[in-house]
C-alpha cells in the first residue's frame, strides 16, 4: 500500500496548504488516492522518480531568459488548456546546455498530471522520450525485445502529451529518422501536444535530422529561445 510515508509530494500537494488544517495523511500513515494514481500515472510516462518532485528554476543574473521563463509559467498556469485542449506543440531550444530546457518539459507534464489525475483512468497520459536512448533501444529490438522501446511503441501514439527530449541525435540512420518522423507526424495529424527539446535552431536540426522532420517541427510548434549559461555547474537545479 502506498502511503503518506512514501509521499513525494509533501511540499507541494495542494492538500498540505491549507493553513487552518492539514491533510490528515501527515499526521498518520494513510492510504492516499492521489499519491496511488499519480505514481501510476508517472510509472507510465518514464519520468524517473528523481524528477518527480517539483524542480526549482532561475534564471541569470541579468535577466536573461527571464521572459521565456515567465510565458512558459504562464502555459503551465492554463497547460490543459493549452496541450489537451488547443494540440499545441513546444519547441524548446538553446545552443547552450543545462539552461533548463528538459527540466521546463518536465515540470510542464507535472503540471498537467496534476491537473487531470483525479478525473482519468490510469493510462499513460504524458509519455517522457529520450531520444537518443529511444534510437539506441530500437536497434536492440531487432534482435531481442527491449522494454524501453516497446512501451513506447505501445504508449507514444495515445498519450496526451509526449516529451521528445534531445530531438536532434547525429547518429541516427535515415531509417530512423524515418520512424522518428512518422511518429511526430502521426501524433501531429491527429492533433496531439508535443514538446520537443535541442541544442540546435532549424538550421542546425535541418542538418542533423533532414528537412522533413525539422519542417515538420518548426511550421506546428511555438519556438521558444533559451540563452542563459549552463546552471549545472553552480549547483544550481535547472
Amino acid at each position: 500500500m502506498i502511503t503518506s510515508n512514501d509521499c513525494w509530494m509533501k511540499d507541494t500537494c495542494k492538500k498540505y496548504q491549507n493553513i487552518n488544517k492539514e491533510c490528515e495523511c501527515r499526521e498518520k500513515d494513510v492510504f492516499c488516492i492521489k499519491l496511488f494514481k499519480l505514481q501510476q500515472l508517472y510509472d507510465l510516462s518514464l519520468i524517473t522518480e528523481k524528477q518527480r518532485t517539483r524542480i526549482p528554476l532561475y534564471v541569470d543574473a541579468d535577466g536573461t531568459d527571464l521572459q521565456a521563463f515567465q510565458h512558459l509559467s504562464n502555459i503551465e498556469g492554463d497547460v490543459v488548456k493549452y496541450f489537451a485542449d488547443s494540440g499545441n506543440n513546444l519547441y524548446i531550444y538553446s545552443t547552450n546546455v543545462g539552461n533548463g530546457k528538459t527540466t521546463w518539459a518536465i515540470r510542464l507534464c507535472q503540471a498537467y498530471l496534476q491537473n487531470i489525475w483525479y478525473k482519468c483512468d490510469l493510462d499513460c497520459k504524458v509519455l517522457f522520450v529520450s531520444v537518443p536512448k529511444y534510437l539506441i533501444a530500437m536497434k536492440d529490438n531487432i534482435s531481442e525485445v527491449n522494454e524501453y522501446a516497446q512501451h513506447i511503441k505501445r504508449y507514444v501514439n495515445s498519450a496526451d502529451i509526449v516529451v521528445f527530449d534531445d530531438i536532434a541525435t547525429k547518429s541516427a540512420t535515415s531509417y530512423e529518422h524515418e520512424i522518428l518522423f512518422n511518429i511526430i507526424d502521426t501524433r501531429i495529424n491527429d492533433g496531439k501536444a508535443n514538446i520537443f527539446t535541442s541544442n540546435l535552431d532549424y538550421e542546425g536540426l535541418v542538418n542533423t535530422v533532414g528537412e522533413r522532420i525539422a519542417s515538420r517541427i518548426f511550421n506546428t510548434a511555438e519556438k521558444i529561445r533559451f540563452d542563459g549559461q549552463d546552471k549545472r555547474p553552480l549547483g544550481v537545479t535547472v
